[in-house]
């Protein structure tokens, strides 16, 4: 388990490094306009990975599960039926986005003139991309079920240093958005071949034809739809602050906001690549030896606590001198209090990561959807309230808030769900 958070970690912090180190030369070269743009694009990356409709997740579970109850030899089927669903899920939205993008470059965004069409052709480039990287993830899902989290870093740090270097590199021929479009999903694609080769090496194939199995589309369905309920309110909640702050305060002041959440928000890639390993352990081991998955949750928070309560004290103690050296005294009358309220968000935030990992390897990812649309509106109804009385403070106050009750509820169905389902077996 440690060596595995420890690869976990380093697959998704190390990147965030490279980003750091690239993005000024980036946009230097690109110029704020075109940069912007391809920020852009990194966007439609991310936000069209939900249309796999949570079936990656499902299958690591549903694979873990299988290797819990010493079932491997349906692993093949179970692989090629999701990889096929999800492979159609990937055309569709392709094909959405190819329909759609000279909209949204005409009407939506706002696209200068001169970069509407080479943005349109940037994005149809992109449309290629999707299917790889829905496919993808249901690729990695397999080998994070059998804990292949070694593996799976050196691809994502890889993956992260062509993301941004490729750019870089074909900024010495060209500043066009559509080549360094295309160096991006060629690194995408290149992902999905080394993912898909290890698979290989690891499934126990009997034979390589694919075996496609229509009945198992149902549970890989029933367990995603729910994961998507969650990830389509999870941004929403997210981004439903910085609009607030936009319309009754000013622009100002979502910078104000957003600087300290971001920093927060990046921070959170310790729990999630924690959990990242705690998951698929979890599915496995909850079928055949739920005590140990007991003690194995339990210990997968001490993990998330000793790792993010140090790097909380640090933003609540020293926040004013980080903000100082980082952005000028300006952003330290304005947003160190933000800083600090978040901060606290951050450290109960991340432990909520657990034992959510826990219900849904418990086979009820429904639980948190349907716990996330009761927090919706109440959310957004403290965060109007809190508004009005102490501005963007109360912003940072509302979100603690809402993530405070959230990790209550999630501790409270998990020792619920341990003692109504386990310990009295």
């Amino acid at each position: 388990m440690k060596r595995n958070a420890v690869y976990s970690l380093a697959g998704q912090g190390l990147p965030i490094i490279v980003a750091v180190v690239t993005i000024p030369l980036l946009i230097q070269g690109l110029g704020t306009e075109r940069f912007g743009v391809l920020t852009l694009v990194w966007i439609v990356i991310g936000y069209f990975s939900l249309f796999d409709f949570g079936v990656g997740r499902a299958l690591t579970k549903l694979t873990a599960e299988k290797l819990g109850h010493d079932r491997e030899n349906e692993i093949p089927t179970l692989f090629y039926t999701a990889l096929s669903l999800m492979g159609g899920l990937g055309m569709i939205a392709a094909v959405g986005l190819l329909c759609f993008d000279n909209w949204l470059v005409r009407r939506i965004l706002s696209i200068p003139l001169v970069l509407q069409e080479e943005t349109i052709r940037a994005l149809s480039v992109m449309a290629i991309g999707i299917p790889i990287v829905i496919i993808s993830i249901g690729l990695r899902g397999v080998l994070e079920a059998y804990q292949r989290f070694r593996l799976i870093s050196i691809v994502r740090f890889s993956l992260g240093l062509l993301t941004y270097l490729g750019p870089i590199a074909v900024l010495n021929f060209s500043n066009n958005l559509v080549p360094i479009v295309s160096i991006i999903v060629f690194g995408r694609f290149c992902a999905l071949l080394v993912y898909f080769y290890f698979n290989l090496r690891t499934i126990p194939f009997k034979q390589l034809r694919p075996e496609i199995n229509i009945s198992q589309i149902r549970p890989l369905l029933s367990f995603g739809s729910w994961l998507t309920v969650s990830n389509i309110i999870s941004p929403l909640m997210i981004y439903m602050d910085r609009i607030f702050i936009g319309i009754f305060l000013s622009m100002t002041a979502v910078t104000y906001y957003v600087t300290p959440f971001e920093v927060v928000n990046k921070l959170l890639f310790i729990p999630s690549a924690i959990s990242a390993v705690f998951f698929p352990l979890l599915s496995t081991v909850l079928v055949n030896n739920p005590d140990n998955a007991i003690r194995i949750y339990r210990r997968g928070i001490c993990y998330v606590a000793v790792l993010i309560f140090p790097i909380t004290l640090i933003l609540i103690l020293y926040g004013d001198y980080i903000l100082q050296l980082w952005l000028g005294k300006e952003f330290v009358i304005n947003s160190s209090m933000v800083l600090r309220i978040m901060a606290i968000g951050l450290f109960l935030n991340s432990i909520a990561f657990l034992p959510s990992a826990f219900i849904q390897a418990n086979g009820r990812p429904d639980i948190t959807a349907k716990l996330h649309l009761v927090e919706l509106p109440l959310y957004l109804f403290l965060l109007f309230v809190f508004l009005k009385l102490w501005g963007i403070n109360g912003a940072a106050f509302a979100w603690t808030i809402r993530v405070s009750v959230d990790l209550f509820f999630l501790l409270l169905i998990t020792q619920k769900t341990i003692q109504q389902k386990y310990w009295k077996k």
